[in-house]
């Protein structure tokens, strides 16, 4: 798999955006918000099903963020590992003299996907994405066309 970026075609983009604009701002960012949710979902779950499983507690750590905009109708959504959960400390890591550290979930995810100096990468943050990304962007154009649907009846 190459590491270029992903490219994604949205058409009727235009025709859903002025829909939006003209419901209420708190509807249609409400609808934005469950669409990428709901998007989010899928791709967060096969990341989890994509992720190294030695103990399971990586996968078990990832979390969604969406934020809207305040002055704007868009949203974005963070998919990834949680930046304040840590690994227990290894309690064979102080058998050499050193400390047992506890290492944060964010890096053991980093180390996985990119690899490091003393371990290959095992990317499955971008292929869970790539494998997902049609379906996401097919949930996040139907839930804004239903919440259309519903606010004009």
């Amino acid at each position: 798999m190459s590491d270029q970026f992903f490219t994604v075609k949205i058409s009727g983009l235009s025709e859903i955006q002025k829909k939006l604009e003209a419901m209420p701002q708190k509807v249609a960012k409400r609808a934005i918000r469950t669409a990428l949710r709901k998007a989010s979902i899928v791709v967060r779950d096969k990341i989890v099903s994509f992720a190294p499983w030695k103990t399971g507690f990586l996968a078990e750590h990832f979390n969604i963020k969406i934020r809207a905009f305040r002055n704007y109708l868009a949203a974005v959504s963070h998919i990834g590992p949680n930046s304040k959960v840590y690994y227990p400390a290894n309690p064979n890591a102080g058998k050499r003299g050193g400390k047992r550290k506890s290492m944060p979930v964010i890096a053991v995810a980093q180390f996985n996907e990119f690899g490091t100096v003393k371990m290959p990468a095992q990317p499955f943050v971008r292929p869970a994405f790539a494998a997902t990304r049609d379906k996401a962007l097919e949930i996040i154009t139907d839930e804004l066309r239903k919440a259309i649907e519903a606010a004009t009846k």
